[in-house]
């Protein structure tokens, strides 16, 4: 698949709070200037609905969820996709609860009411954008809408909000070559880009740093479904064999393999994939090999499934073992970048934080959302060893997308801060067919802290387009550039950050915008600079 047949899409969820009181009921920020008027429950309108429901809270939230609906309906919202993809189950804005947000301190929103036995009066809400092409017109709506939207309800963040960007290539998964490159990049880059949100994040059982947490950080096995126990449910092949390996030119997308999984194409697709054979797959043409005893072949790892990603590939093992960064006395590549854009703040120094500082983040974590669940991530251990060409070279080598999935997934979480889940055996097994259209297809960025700012929810969305469609389309220099000087920065201060980051991305204006918010949260967050 070239370059002009992608077409990349993207999609938002942000988590935030909604107060409600009822009708009758004294607001507690009525003084407030300038804040939307509260949203009013009837008591007959919640009895009502109690009874169809059962649960009061979950009554209240679907009251609250059809407001929202109700306005999504007014602006007549649509997804930039519905003319060109009329099959994306993505092309309306949804809202609905998340299990994840809470709000600990009621700030005056609460009633001892008996009748429904409730106490706190705030919504968690998940807003969910359809499906949009990444254009200045998708990433428009999902500031205008934002806008709207904390005009007209009364809303806020605190510290178990988030948020969340999906991209993809609409209903078409990544292919194998796509999904080392985006993994790659990831693992080398993730902790910069930790350093455009609260330090919180970096804590959040929801959100943990692929860099520390996951199997290949902490150089644990990676053993995807396929390699277990063929008894145990769930077991498939089929994500290692044929959905998740490589895509040659001159062969159907992964969408075209999804829809013909019966076993006579699956094997006559694995004899072309067998030493010696370099044609693509164009289904089945001819009678099975003769020599064909029916037994599965064993995939090998095969190199990158296109030239460029095979150099990539060469030029991660050599820099294993050359080791240029330390050619030049520290005077490398890093130091002698010039980026584009004149920036004022010097650049930042990364956190490296110990066990105990770890310790304490989890600790005011919890003090400040009332939730354990992520105490559990001081006492994991970290991974430290591993690093940017070791994790690519690993990447690069890997056999299937599944396998990639399973490498920078976390061994007690999937959810990692850049989440491949989507791609892992078990996702590929449960959702993929012929008949599963409803199937996320994406790479998940997780890093985000929620916000209501709809500049900034719409600019790190474009980082997060613009840093796929970098690890996809760069060119082979450009590419293991910035590899090298995301190696830089996690070894020495001063020599490379998130502003460069985006800068070598080509997104200047993203960059500018970052740099202010930088500037504007560091003492909050606690930044350090390299002057």
């Amino acid at each position: 698949m070239s370059q002009n047949d992608v077409r990349l899409t993207f999609g938002v969820e942000v988590e935030c709070l909604v107060p409600w009181v009822f009708v009758g009921q004294q607001d507690p920020q009525a003084d407030v200037k300038g804040l939307p008027s509260v949203i009013r429950v009837s008591k007959d309108d919640l009895k009502h609905r109690v009874e169809e429901m059962g649960d009061p809270d979950d009554a209240v939230g679907e009251i609250i969820f059809e407001q929202f609906r109700s306005t999504f309906n007014e602006l007549g919202l649509i997804s930039t996709l519905t003319s060109t993809r009329p099959d994306n189950p993505y092309t309306q804005w949804q809202v609905e609860g998340d299990a994840s947000v809470d709000e600990v301190d009621s700030l005056g929103y609460g009633t001892d009411d008996s009748e429904f036995d409730l106490t706190s009066q705030w919504v968690a809400v998940e807003i969910q954008s359809p499906a949009e092409y990444a254009t200045p017109e998708g990433f428009e709506a999902i500031r205008s809408t934002l806008g709207i939207l904390t005009q007209k309800y009364r809303m806020r963040v605190n510290e178990t909000c988030s948020i969340h960007v999906h991209v993809g290539q609409g209903n078409e998964p990544f292919p194998l070559h796509m999904i080392r490159r985006i993994a790659a990049l990831s693992y080398a880059a993730e902790l910069l880009l930790f350093t455009l949100h609260d330090p919180l994040r970096r804590v959040n059982t929801w959100c943990k740093p692929m860099r520390e947490y996951s199997n290949l950080a902490r150089g644990l096995p990676d053993i995807p479904y396929h390699a277990g126990d063929p008894n145990e449910p769930g077991f498939t092949t089929n994500c290692l064999r044929y959905l998740g390996a490589d895509v040659r030119h001159g062969e159907e997308p992964i969408s075209w393999r999804e829809k013909h999984l019966d076993e006579e194409t699956i094997k006559a697709f694995e004899r072309t994939r067998q030493p010696g054979h370099f044609e693509p797959f164009q289904g089945i043409v001819g009678p099975s090999n003769p020599q064909d005893n029916g037994a599965t072949p064993v995939p090998q790892p095969r190199a990158a499934s296109n030239e460029h990603d095979q150099t990539i590939a060469e030029r991660v093992r050599s820099v294993l073992t050359t080791n240029p960064l330390q050619e030049n006395d520290g005077d490398d590549a890093t130091s002698r970048h010039q980026p584009a854009r004149t920036r004022k703040l010097p650049r930042i120094a990364l956190p490296r934080y110990t066990d105990a500082e770890i310790q304490q983040l989890t600790e005011r974590l919890e003090d400040l959302t009332g939730d354990a669940v992520h105490r559990g991530v001081a006492g994991e251990p970290r991974g430290t060893g591993v690093g940017a060409f070791a994790g690519a070279a690993r990447i690069f080598a890997a056999p299937s997308s599944c396998h990639v999935a399973e490498m920078v997934s976390s061994a007690t979480s999937a959810r990692g801060s850049i989440n491949f889940e989507h791609y892992l055996c078990g996702s590929v097994a449960s959702s993929r067919g012929a008949s599963s259209t409803n199937s996320k297809r994406t790479v998940e960025f997780r890093l985000g802290e929620g916000s209501l700012e709809g500049a900034w929810v719409a600019a790190w969305a474009r980082v997060c387009v613009g840093f796929v469609e970098f690890a996809l389309f760069a060119g082979v220099d450009e590419y293991l550039e910035v590899l090298a000087r995301c190696e830089a920065a996690s070894e020495r201060d001063g020599v490379y950050d998130v502003l460069d980051l985006l800068d070598d991305l080509g997104l200047y204006a993203e960059a500018q915008i970052a740099e202010e918010r930088i500037a504007q949260k560091s003492k909050e967050w606690g930044m350090k600079f390299v002057e």
